[in-house]
């Protein structure tokens, strides 16, 4: 050691560099070139690089589209070490947030303006298919739905999913907009006594919050639409001495 400058040997997971007098195989040592790693009990559990930033329970990322990295990997062989946990323990009433944030500017904590259907963030499932991990079978994306501003972001929820066609993409089959109108399209929904299939959709209008609205059923003119139905359930009192009215 010269000065503060140490220079040390690569080590290995079960003889590390950097390690502790009572506890030899536990330390800190390089896998390889621009990499830095610690190891526990003989077995390296937390990969530094310079391609795939944090790497924990392997020392090789993947990446799960082309071209495309996380900051943060976690491979395992069991349930027991592939979860993440994010605990609370405070007295008070409110829970962990897990956050998805999006600005448009080119550096970090940057606050420029989004824009109107722009993608906020998804959660993606994603399964092998012999070839490699990049097969989507379901997606849950949040856009920019309408024009933000300060304290104003407008914003709505798509739930995809994965046909059994061949190489199909995620469609979106439910839509949450932004002033709570649900959207379920493109498929059947159920395959019991609910059935909506294309090119219909289910639509729960805030307007009009005792009906389901289901298109060419029934013509109601007061709908301001002649080509939806509706199925009313009453609920706060029977209507005609009845507690459901189909029309």
């Amino acid at each position: 050691v010269s000065g503060f400058t140490g220079v040390f040997v690569s080590g290995t997971e079960t003889n590390p560099s950097i390690t502790f007098k009572d506890d030899p195989n536990t330390g800190i040592f390089s896998i390889d070139s621009d990499k830095v790693s610690v190891t526990t009990a003989g077995q390296n559990r937390v990969n530094f690089t310079s391609d795939y930033p944090i790497l924990i329970g392997t020392s090789t990322g993947v990446e799960y589209e082309s071209n495309v990295v996380n900051g943060i990997q976690i491979q395992s062989v069991s349930k027991a070490r592939g979860g993440i946990l994010i605990q609370n323990n405070g007295t008070g009433s409110n829970g962990n947030a897990l956050v998805f944030a999006r600005a448009k500017g080119a550096s970090p904590n940057n606050t420029t303006l989004v824009a109107d259907n722009d993608q906020i963030g998804l959660i993606k499932f994603q399964g092998a298919d012999g070839n490699d991990i990049k097969s989507e079978a379901a997606i849950i994306e949040c856009k920019v739905a309408g024009t933000p501003g300060i304290n104003t972001m407008p914003g709505e929820l798509l739930f995809k999913t994965a046909s059994t066609s061949s190489g199909a993409a995620p469609t979106t089959r439910m839509t949450i907009e932004p002033e709570g109108k649900v959207i379920v399209q493109n498929g059947i929904i159920s395959s019991g006594n609910v059935q909506i299939t294309d090119p219909s959709f289910l639509l729960v209008s805030g307007y009009r919050q005792d009906k389901i609205l289901i298109p060419g059923v029934y013509q109601d003119p007061s709908l301001n639409n002649a080509s939806l139905g509706y199925l009313q359930a009453s609920t706060f009192g029977a209507v005609n001495g009845e507690a459901m009215v189909f029309k």
